[in-house]
């Protein structure tokens, strides 16, 4: 016990603190998306993005997270909306625009709320945002039942996505 008691005060006093990140970090003026193969990184900075394997950050790693495939260069981000049930140019901007604002780590972001009746493809939709933005072997999460169970999944998931939630409580919503 005296060991770890030591241990642990070197570490918290002593030694520089080391952020890990799920998924998305950024180092000085780089972006690192951790592809989750173990091995690859996309690196995006000022003057654009490409594959490394070396990383100056730390990626926590769970196992319902799935690698992402390797991007390719020549692609057009509109592609993806010929898979996604929306009509409306404005809200096929909004959606273009979360796909790029959740790849950055640190910024306040607005939440998605998708709206519509049943069979319209809402589920399918998030299905889609996350497999570019933070792919899972559980694709939805349900509601959670208490805060607790929101704070796991938010400390577990890049991006929490909700499938079905027909209401907010209060204490959720705080």
């Amino acid at each position: 016990n005296n060991a770890l008691t030591t241990l642990q005060g070197i570490a918290t006093y002593d030694r520089d603190k080391i952020t890990v990140f799920n998924r998305v970090g950024r180092h000085k003026n780089t972006i690192y998306y951790d592809i989750g193969d173990g091995t690859h990184v996309v690196v995006i900075d000022k003057d654009g993005w490409s594959i490394d394997s070396s990383c100056p950050v730390y990626f926590n790693r769970f196992s319902h997270q799935k690698p992402q495939i390797l991007p390719k260069r020549g692609g057009n981000l509109e592609e993806i909306l010929a898979f996604m049930n929306v009509q409306d140019q404005q809200q096929k901007l909004l959606i273009l625009t979360f796909l790029v604002v959740s790849l950055i780590p640190d910024i306040p972001r607005a939440m998605l709320v998708l709206h519509g009746d049943q069979g319209s493809a809402k589920s399918s939709l998030l299905r889609i945002l996350r497999e570019m933005i933070d792919p899972s072997q559980v694709p939805l999460l349900t509601p959670p039942d208490s805060i607790r169970e929101l704070v796991q999944f938010a400390s577990h998931h890049y991006a929490v996505f909700l499938d079905n939630l027909s209401t907010l409580s209060v204490s959720l919503s705080d």
